[in-house]
């Protein structure tokens, strides 16, 4: 009998795949898939994870894919929270 495998919510399993990626062109895809997925909650954790990735790769990562993800993770959280979120750039 095949064993059931359990499924993460999308923004944890992006969270572990941030984690695990082993080159900045790899983090470079999430980003673009990051962008490109409606995403309901978890912004602040994706951020995060991408932010100390992005860092580990001392600046390998696309400044444009940095910007998109950011601002496309700020402008999600701001439709499910409200406008108390702070703008792309700022803390979260």
């Amino acid at each position: 009998m095949a064993t059931k495998t359990e499924r993460k919510p999308f923004h944890e399993s992006v969270v572990d795949a941030i984690a695990k990626a082993k080159t900045p062109d790899v983090l470079n895809a999430l980003g673009e898939l990051i962008t490109d997925t409606k995403i309901p909650r978890g912004h602040d954790a994706i951020f995060e994870a991408f932010r100390v990735k992005a860092m580990a790769f001392g600046g390998m990562v696309s400044e444009f894919v940095m910007s998109q993800t950011s601002r496309s993770l700020c402008e999600q959280a701001k439709e499910v929270e409200g406008d108390r979120r702070p703008e792309p750039g700022q803390a979260l």
